[in-house]
This record gives structure tokens, C-alpha cells and sequence, in this order.
């Protein structure tokens, strides 16, 4: 009964991508579950919506919805963990299995959030919650803990009789966390956050984009801001380089922008900025200019403004939504 009929076009189109991932196998010997793993990514974007945007209202299809989602997040981000053992994070990994996991782990946030609206859930939104902090993502790792305190200090004030709930759960989190963390479970999210020093890695990304000639053409866009970027910039433990990477590859793709008026409004084009930009934004400026940059802005607010006056959890959704893009 919740799936109407654009639903079921849009379940369809997924099937379609299963199969592409069989033709795939069988024509050219690519790996079968990463690609089965990538191409059920879509199926969860429609579970989340539906259990976001009040279509699922019972609460036992809300738990079916949602399960199932958390379900194929956490056997996506544990494949990527047990594919490349031994791997320095997610950003390592990326090729050797389906791909970091940081789009998922923000729809994970926004579906734990949706779990906190009735207390008896919390066990689920504890899950969501490890996922995302698996996915090592950390960007979309700060948003949700600091929206899940904020959550957690709004619910304590409105019900103060929660107050020794929150203490078991602090006590027991005490307890589980240190064990966790001697068994390395968490020790690449917490060394990414460790490595993290924004002001050094701008001023050595904005040193290697100056030796560097950004790409003149689209066919030139994947060698010059990927390839020639990890071959100049430096090794350093004490500096991200997956934060060098972006901050460079922006720096290069933004000066492909001459000063024509239509190159700076409209942009230079789908595929203008290569397969991976690692910064949603500064991808549609530099693919749709000034113009889609502000359309996009302009429908983000007007979801924004729905989401406050309809749906509360809706909005904390967006917001994790909103703030992870300037890294993914």
C-alpha cells in the first residue's frame, strides 16, 4: 500500500542496474558484490525516503523500511572493511571494493534521527549511529554527534524523567567504548580526526595548484586534477591527504573557469569536473555555473522550509544532508 506508482517505475529503473551489474560480470570479469553493493544504493535512497517523508506510518512497516536500509548500509560499510584488511581508511579502500560509504552514512544520521522520535527505537538509532561513525567520513561523522547531543539535551530538558536512562546509557558507553577501542575498531575514524590540520593542508594544496597547469579540455580533467595531483603532492603522516586532494583538485578545476559571462554563469558542463570532486558544491559551480549553483541553493532552502514547519526530524536530516556536501 506505501509504494504508489512512481515507486514502483523507480524499483524498475533499480532492477535495471542489477542487471547491468550481471552484464558486467559475465562481458567483462568485474567484481560481482561490490557492484551488487553499489547498485542497491538506490533501493535504500527509497527506503529512507519513505521512512522520512511520513508515506510508512505504521510503526511496524516503519521498523520493516528502516531495517532493511540499516541492513544493507552495515553489510555495504562491513565489505568495505573486511575487502582490504589492513588498509588506512576508507579513502584508501576506494577501488578495491564498492566505494567509502559517506553518502550512506548520511542517510544513516538522518534515519537515526528519525529513530529518536520514540524512545523504544533507540537500539536501531544506536546502530545507524555506528555506521556512520564506520564510515569514517568525518565530516558527516561531526555533524551527526553534534546534532545527536544537541537531540539528546533537548530531550533531557523536555523530559528530565529520561535523566537516569542517559546515565545507564553514558555508564555503559564508558564501559564499551575503551574495549572498542583497544580491539581497533574505531581506529581509523579517530586517527582521520587526529591527522586533521585544515590550515597546513590548504596552504600546501594552494602551492601544488600553482606548478601545476590546470586541464585545458573534459578529456583532460581526469589525468590533470587526479593522476598529476597525487603525483605532486607530498607524503606526509602528519598531514590528510585525502583533504590535500580536494582542496587541490578544486583549486584547478575552478581556474578552468575562464571570465566569459556564459562560462561563469552556466558553467562548463555535465562531466566538467571528473568523476569525483569530493565537494558537491564546488562540483555544480563549476558544471552549472552561478545559475545552478543558486538553483540548487534556492530548492535546498525551500526543503529547508518545508522540513521546519512539516517535519522537525525531516529538518535535522537536511542538515547533516546539507553540511556533508561540501566534502562529498
Amino acid at each position: 500500500r506505501t509504494l504508489n506508482a512512481g515507486h514502483q517505475l523507480y524499483l524498475v529503473w533499480c532492477g535495471l542496474g542489477f542487471v547491468a551489474v550481471l552484464n558486467g560480470v559475465v562481458q567483462f570479469d568485474l567484481p560481482l558484490v561490490p557492484g551488487l553493493l553499489f547498485a542497491a544504493r538506490p533501493v535504500q535512497y527509497l527506503l529512507v525516503g519513505l521512512a522520512l517523508s511520513g508515506a510508512v506510518r505504521a510503526r511496524r512497516d516503519w521498523l520493516l523500511f528502516a531495517g532493511t536500509a540499516l541492513a544493507l548500509i552495515l553489510v555495504s560499510v562491513g565489505f568495505d572493511l573486511v575487502s582490504s584488511p589492513g588498509a588506512g581508511g576508507a579513502i584508501d579502500r576506494i577501488g578495491s571494493s564498492y566505494g567509502g560509504p559517506f553518502e550512506l552514512a548520511c542517510v544513516a544520521g538522518g534515519l537515526a534521527f528519525a529513530s529518536l522520535r520514540e524512545h523504544r527505537l533507540v537500539g536501531l538509532a544506536a546502530a545507524f549511529f555506528l555506521a556512520v561513525f564506520f564510515s569514517a567520513s568525518r565530516i558527516t561523522v561531526a555533524v551527526v554527534l553534534v546534532l545527536a547531543l544537541w537531540l539528546a539535551v533537548r530531550g533531557l530538558i523536555r523530559r528530565p524523567q529520561l535523566l537516569f536512562a542517559a546515565a545507564a546509557v553514558l555508564a555503559a558507553g564508558v564501559v564499551v567504548a575503551p574495549l572498542l577501542g583497544a580491539a581497533g575498531v574505531f581506529a581509523t575514524t579517530v586517527d582521520r580526526f587526529a591527522q586533521t590540520g585544515l590550515r597546513d593542508e590548504i596552504a600546501v594544496s594552494a602551492q601544488v595548484a600553482d606548478d601545476l597547469t590546470p586541464p585545458a579540455t573534459h578529456a583532460q580533467v581526469e589525468t590533470g586534477t587526479i593522476l598529476d595531483v597525487k603525483r605532486a603532492l607530498p607524503v606526509d603522516p602528519e598531514l590528510d591527504r585525502s583533504a590535500m586532494l580536494r582542496f587541490t583538485r578544486w583549486r584547478l578545476l575552478l581556474d578552468r573557469q575562464d571570465d566569459t559571462v556564459a562560462s561563469t554563469l552556466l558553467g562548463l558542463g555535465p562531466g566538467a569536473g571528473s568523476q569525483a570532486v569530493d565537494g558537491y558544491y564546488v562540483r555544480l559551480l563549476i558544471e552549472t555555473g552561478w545559475l545552478g549553483l543558486t538553483a540548487y541553493l534556492a530548492f535546498l532552502a525551500a526543503l529547508f522550509r518545508w522540513a521546519w514547519r512539516r517535519d522537525r526530524t525531516a529538518l535535522l536530516y537536511l542538515v547533516v544532508l546539507a553540511v556533508s556536501a561540501v566534502f562529498v
